[in-house]
């Protein structure tokens, strides 16, 4: 997959972990649209991937969704359904010479991919001469806890260090309704504080845009059980902490829908 390198900076990474004196890193956009085979709101398995650098793709994807449901005979009436879901990603490239980017050969100390957006994108069971449904737009703000250990001063700050990241929702999220309209996180606040008990651990705020489709994912009930199904990564670079996974606490994750406030 080629594409054009959409933006580039010089990996910042300290001294006592420093594995190169200079990464320059790079990130080129990857669009992916899954096919995949439903029963009774089930998945059953999944079909064929379309991989591009942009969303060129989609047309053929579909074409070949609605080919196969011809094959089959699958109309919107049968139990067996076929829906199509996309995803948009900035995928990480590490330049090797001067105009040339390639795949990190080791992910150490190396930024994740950033997720940007996913959709269903289609379904056998949409009606041909009828519009999707209107999808409303929120803010998925959440609260992330993760264990920490080390020492550091009272004044130690995490900013820089801390880098989170929205993970690939399961298929049956966004087949019940949920899309991820802007997957980069905003606002990051990250902190370090002492639990009740003593421990260290970092304390991270920041919100992602989602989007709900139709009544029953808009149901307040229903969209909260959908976005707190939603995961996150996170990595630290630091000499003096790291993420403490030996620790029989684990990470929290809380998420709040927050709705668009129009201008």
């Amino acid at each position: 997959m080629g594409g054009p390198v959409l933006r580039t900076e010089d990996l910042q990474i300290p001294e006592e972990v420093r594995i190169s004196k200079n990464i320059r890193i790079g990130w080129v956009r990857r669009t992916e649209i899954q096919i995949s085979y439903w029963h009774g709101g089930q998945q059953l398995v999944t079909g064929q991937t379309f991989t591009w650098h942009d969303d060129s793709i989609q047309e053929e994807a579909i074409s070949v969704a609605k080919g196969l449901c011809a094959k089959f005979g699958i109309s919107e009436e049968s139990s067996l359904s076929l829906q199509a879901f996309y995803s948009q990603s900035e995928v990480l490239r590490v330049q090797t010479a001067e105009s040339s980017w390639s795949i990190p050969p080791s992910r150490r100390f190396m930024p994740a991919d950033v997720l940007q957006c996913a959709r269903r994108v289609w379904s056998s069971r949409s009606p041909k001469n009828k519009k999707p449904p209107a999808v409303t737009q929120y803010r998925a703000v959440f609260n992330l806890n993760m264990p920490v250990t080390g020492e550091v001063e009272d004044d130690f700050a995490l900013d820089g260090l801390v880098s989170v990241y929205l993970e690939q929702p399961d298929q049956a999220l966004l087949a019940a309704g949920l899309s991820i309209e802007d997957g980069r996180i905003q606002e990051l606040k990250p902190a370090l504080s002492y639990t009740i008990a003593g421990d260290l651990e970092a304390i991270m705020t920041g919100y992602i845009l989602i989007g709900l489709e139709g009544r029953k994912a808009t149901a307040a009930e229903n969209a909260n059980d959908l976005v707190n199904q939603l995961e996150l990564s996170c990595s630290l670079l630091s000499p003096d902490i790291s993420w403490d996974f030996g620790r029989s606490r684990k990470k929290r994750l809380a998420w709040t829908i927050v709705p668009m406030i129009s201008a």
